[in-house]
Parts: C-alpha cells; sequence; structure tokens
C-alpha cells in the first residue's frame, strides 16, 4: 500500500483577489491562485513567470476559489450538488456536469461549519487529494506582500 505524502502550510484566501498557498513541509514553497491562474513566488519572494495551461488553469483557479468562498451558484453552474447537514456541520458531495471537467475530476466532497474544514478531491485518474483547514483565522487583510502577489498581473 502505498503512503501518502503528507504536507502542512497555509492558505490565505481572500474573497476578491484569490489564494495565497504557503507549503512549509516536507518543503517550502508558495503559490498565488488567481482568476489569472497559478504562480510560484521565487525564492526573492517575486512572482514567476506564469507557466503553460492558459484556459484550463485559470478555469481550475476559478472553481477553487468558488469553493473555498462558498460561490454555490458558480458550483451548481459546474456540478451536480448534494447537500447535507445544518449550517454548524454541513457535507457536500459535488459530481460535475461538464464533460471537459469531468475528465479530470471524479467527486469532490466538502464538509465544514463556519469555515471549509475538509476537502477531498478525488481525481478520473483515481488519484485522492485530501485538504484538511486546521485553525482557519479570518484576517481584515491580505499583508503588503501578499496583496502585491494577488494583484500582480
Amino acid at each position: 500500500m502505498k503512503q501518502p505524502l503528507v504536507s502542512t502550510g497555509s492558505m490565505l484566501f481572500d474573497r476578491r483577489s484569490g489564494v495565497v498557498w504557503r507549503i512549509e513541509t516536507p518543503y517550502k514553497a508558495t503559490y498565488v491562485i488567481t482568476d489569472g491562474g497559478m504562480r510560484e513566488v521565487g525564492a526573492d519572494g517575486r512572482l514567476v513567470a506564469p507557466g503553460g495551461g492558459g484556459r484550463g488553469v485559470a478555469q481550475v483557479s476559478r472553481m477553487m476559489r468558488d469553493m473555498l468562498g462558498g460561490d454555490l451558484s458558480a458550483l451548481y453552474a459546474q456540478f451536480d450538488v448534494e447537500a447535507s447537514g445544518t449550517p454548524e456541520r454541513w457535507r457536500m458531495v459535488l459530481r460535475p456536469n461538464q464533460p471537459q471537467l469531468a475528465q479530470a475530476i471524479r467527486v469532490l466532497e466538502m464538509s465544514g461549519g463556519a469555515y471549509l474544514g475538509k476537502l477531498d478531491m478525488t481525481f478520473a485518474n483515481g488519484n485522492v487529494t485530501v485538504l484538511e483547514f486546521v485553525r482557519p483565522t479570518p484576517v481584515d487583510a491580505p499583508a503588503p506582500i501578499e496583496r502585491g502577489w494577488l494583484e500582480a498581473r
């Protein structure tokens, strides 16, 4: 049986701008996810030029922001949604209703309370990624360097 790869870090979600995802272990990396796609932050603190991926990467980036932000209308447009529970303890199962999306994602399972607590992503190839959001902490605004990354074009 394969051992899972476990990484730790933090994620800043700004509903208007995007996500700053910092991985601390087993290696250090920072990714910035906006409607324009995903970019890595270099060792010097500057954004690395965007790689390929184009429209597909941008679509996945928007979908991730919709999930983290609880934008249900956007999710219903792309998925068949099964929801259960209460606002304090809820669960959603999303299955792609778009053939193009179904080529990459088999099912997404989300659960939480006031905040998203866990996101299980099962991909079409059978791989599974589980994100657990522990100790969510609201912030008033991103730090200046994070704001710069999120607003960069």
